[in-house]
């Protein structure tokens, strides 16, 4: 069974206030969605991308070294303010009876409240997404959600967590493939111009 990441840098630049708000009414800001190709040993130093799916006796056969290896840090969940784009990508809104403003989201990216509820019964979660544009048509209101059916195993890294994380599997990022170390290189430059920790990897795996 095949195993694909989903990947996105998200930024803060509010410096008073710390990195991100946590809250769905603050949402981080979007730098850009990343294509990255399969690479287990990268998703599973990451959040276990490959490891999540598997009999904890067999992870070690997986590993190099026999050890099997779980990620430095266990998986987190999806962000609470993660950007609007992002959560498009991620959840779909549970609606009843009014719909969202077509400019904010797509009508196709709706499901019903019974079919949320049947999705979560096999392993998706419910989450929240603050409706942040055209509050002009639509009153400002904060959404029900839910994963897409195939996601798993959200989580979300700093650019020192995933260096740490790679060490802890003992991955060089010079070993890496190219399109992951431009995803390092991207979050640098972010950092630099938002400061340190003003930035993060937001990041989920498919099956």
């Amino acid at each position: 069974m095949g195993t694909d990441i989903h990947t996105f840098i998200e930024y803060d630049d509010h410096r008073s206030r710390g990195s991100f708000s946590g809250q769905p009414e603050e949402p981080a800001l979007l730098f850009g969605k990343f294509s990255v190709w399969r690479d287990y040993a990268l998703f599973d130093a990451l959040g276990d991308g490959r490891n999540s799916l598997m009999d904890p006796e067999d992870i070690g056969k997986m590993d190099p070294e026999g050890i099997g290896r779980r990620s430095l840090y266990p998986p987190r969940g999806i962000p609470a303010d993660i950007s609007w784009e992002t959560a498009r990508e991620y959840y779909e809104l549970v609606v009843e009876a009014q719909t969202p403003h077509a400019g904010f989201w797509p009508r196709y990216g709706c499901v019903s409240v019974s079919e949320a509820a049947e999705r979560v019964r096999h392993g998706a979660h419910l989450g929240h997404v603050a409706q942040t544009i055209h509050y002009g048509t639509t009153p400002p209101r904060t959404w029900q959600a839910v994963s897409k059916e195939y996601w798993h195993t959200p989580s979300w890294l700093s650019l020192v967590e995933i260096h740490q994380s790679l060490e802890h599997h003992r991955l060089s990022p010079t070993d890496l493939r190219w399109d992951f170390r431009a995803v390092l290189n991207s979050l640098v430059e972010v950092e630099k111009e938002t400061g340190p920790g003003q930035a993060r990897l937001v990041f989920w795996f498919d099956k």
